[in-house]
């Protein structure tokens, strides 16, 4: 609450400067206090003619000097609180000022917390999905493993029959060399059969032997494609795990870093909670003493002085 003809864009030094000027008027005697009934019949038996007495004249004397010291005393001490009410308000934007940077640092913290389990998050995905990856490679790797078993039991088994057949070839041969030049020929005897089935189990023999040179072939390029598979999934495989080792090696550096950040947020925090403290107590106190100059104002407007003079006088 402002006191009577105050207003708030009224600065506490234009006020101090105002008090000072009325109290140099009133020390000078620029200042004519309120024409009492008592000054007046003084004045009028004087030009009447009148002798009053001196202790009339001592007490009037003595009443006017109280009257003067207590006003003087009055505008000092609304000087001096004038006065501490400025450097009170300079206090309060000083506390204002903090308050805001406080509550700067306090968004900025909030959105580096924000930022760095944004960032957690992210990382934990990549975690789980190269874990999914690595997963998937080392399903693939049994498969080809698997695959490249069956193919070399496959490779076994024919290598098996083509010594089986060679056997068989070799026997062939040797009768092949016992027979006489120009032996084979056609012929309508009976007695040539043996020839025409030893002819036809030739061309079968160079059938079947086709056949397994081929399947040979294949069997040899699948193990060389099947070996070319495996090295390419063994150093893909290598190359994931050393990805994945970088990954987890920086995801322990920042997960450290966030660490130490959160730890020093928490010390920010109670260093925080000790300035939010000093803050409202100091506002508190401030508070208080508005109440109390408020409350001193509405006496001093409840019961001006003038009134003070009259009824003393």
């Amino acid at each position: 609450m402002l006191p009577p003809g105050l207003s708030r864009n009224n600065t506490s030094e234009h006020n101090s400067q105002k008090l000072r000027s009325t109290a140099g008027r009133f020390i000078h005697g620029s200042i004519q206090l309120g024409s009492s009934s008592s000054e007046t019949e003084i004045d009028a038996a004087k030009s009447a003619g009148r002798i009053l007495p001196v202790c009339c004249e001592v007490s009037v004397g003595n009443t006017m000097e109280a009257k003067r010291g207590s006003t003087l005393e009055y505008y000092v001490k609304m000087s001096q609180f004038s006065e501490e009410m400025g450097r009170y308000q300079e206090q309060r934007k000083l506390l204002s000022q903090g308050l805001q940077d406080f509550e700067t640092r306090r968004i900025n913290f909030r959105r580096f917390i924000l930022d760095n389990v944004s960032k957690l998050q992210r990382q934990q995905y990549a975690i789980k999905e190269n874990r999914h990856l690595q997963e998937l490679g080392i399903a693939e790797l049994r498969k080809i493993t698997q695959e490249m078993d069956e193919a070399l039991q496959r490779r076994e088994q024919l290598q098996r029959k083509l010594s089986k057949l060679r056997v068989y070839e070799a026997m062939v041969m040797d009768t092949l060399q016992l027979l006489p030049k120009d032996y084979i020929r056609s012929n309508t005897c009976p007695a040539d059969s043996l020839v025409c089935r030893y002819s036809i189990l030739c061309h079968t023999q160079d059938i079947l032997l086709s056949e397994v040179y081929a399947k040979q072939e294949t069997v040899e390029r699948e193990t060389r494609e099947l070996c070319n598979t495996r090295m390419t999934s063994v150093e893909n495989l290598l190359s994931e795990s050393s990805k994945l080792k970088t990954i987890g090696n920086q995801w322990r550096r920042e997960q450290d870093e966030l660490q130490h950040c959160i730890e020093q947020c928490e010390r920010n925090k109670d260093k925080v909670w000790e300035e939010c403290v000093r803050f409202f107590t100091i506002l508190r106190a401030l508070r208080n003493i508005a109440e109390k100059a408020a409350s001193g104002l509405c006496n001093l407007s409840t019961h001006p002085v003038t009134n003070q003079h009259v009824g003393f006088a």
